[in-house]
């Protein structure tokens, strides 16, 4: 049995959840990663919504989706560093939810035993 977080809602993660197979990238703060940077939208800001994909952690899988990201919301991940993560099936489960400028965006639900701070690597900057 997946061990989720307590603060999920009930019915989250969504049914249609699929597990995760390959690569995603993920921005981060600093120059390395680590928790913080894989917290979701509801613990970073509880205030903001509370709704099944604010309790997951946003994702792209395209590279190209994150330069439109980048390039769409500078004043947000401009600074950023973008990391790797190679998932499989053992680290919850995720759902593309497509957004205007990342199509490939996806919504993943990480169990709490899961730290993908250890598991990513950094994109070097062209």
């Amino acid at each position: 049995m997946t061990n989720w977080p307590q603060n999920y809602l009930p019915n989250c993660p969504p049914d249609d959840a699929e597990l995760p197979d390959g690569v995603y990238y993920h921005f981060i703060d600093g120059n390395s990663a680590s928790e913080f940077d894989f917290k979701c939208k509801f613990e970073k800001n509880p205030g903001y919504t509370n709704n099944c994909q604010a309790h997951g952690i946003s994702m792209i899988k395209d590279l190209d989706d994150i330069t439109n990201y980048r390039e769409a919301y500078i004043n947000i991940f401009g600074n950023k560093k973008v990391v790797e993560i190679r998932m499989n099936n053992n680290m919850g489960v995720i759902k593309n939810t497509p957004s205007v400028c990342a199509k490939s965006h996806y919504t993943w639900w990480k169990p709490i035993d899961i730290k993908p701070w250890d598991l990513c690597k950094i994109l070097e900057e062209e």
